[in-house]
């Protein structure tokens, strides 16, 4: 961890200790640490160490949220972006979202763009809510370039889970439900 990262967490144990409805001797007790070192952790006036930090750390039953590992310009996305989610109507919002979802997904597949056949494929497949394996009539796909889409279409559907999860994830550490 560093300097900076234990501070912050240093910052965090008097609320933790107070909800926990501890005593700095207990606390101190329980972790194994001297009650003036947690004093002066509470106040701000040290930085705690990386060992004495996990052990108040455990002693409080605290875990990092997983947006804590985030770096600086996601967490600031995030909360640009949240209020203007909030203001949109509900349909039309998890229609938005779900498109920021294929995009993304083909982002992180190294998806081909607007000119490539496949991926425009896969997004017209995407649209009707299951794989299109047959050509369309007059195209002229061959058996691999269908194997190909079907391939796309797959690494779609997995990075768009991953992404659903990340922006629920996200949306959990924002305070939305």
């Amino acid at each position: 961890m560093t300097e900076e990262e234990r501070a912050l967490w240093g910052r965090k144990i008097k609320p933790a200790r107070l909800a926990a409805n501890l005593k700095q001797e207990e606390l101190a007790d329980i972790a194994g640490v001297d009650r003036k070192t947690i004093g002066n952790i509470e106040r701000g006036k040290v930085v705690p160490q990386t060992a004495i930090l996990r052990r108040l750390m455990v002693a409080l039953d605290m875990t990092p949220h997983p947006s804590d590992e985030w770096p600086e310009w996601l967490k600031t996305y995030f909360q640009m972006i949240a209020p203007l989610l909030i203001r949109i109507e509900s349909p039309r919002r998890e229609e938005l979202m779900r498109e920021t979802m294929f995009m993304l997904g083909d982002a992180v597949a190294g998806g081909g763009g607007a000119g490539n056949p496949l991926s425009a494929r896969a997004a017209q497949a995407r649209g009707m809510g299951r794989i299109a394996l047959a050509p369309e009539a007059g195209s002229k796909l061959t058996e691999r370039e269908i194997a190909e889409l079907a391939e796309t279409a797959a690494r779609e559907r997995d990075a768009e889970e991953q992404v659903r999860s990340e922006v629920s994830r996200a949306a959990e550490a924002l305070g939305f439900d």
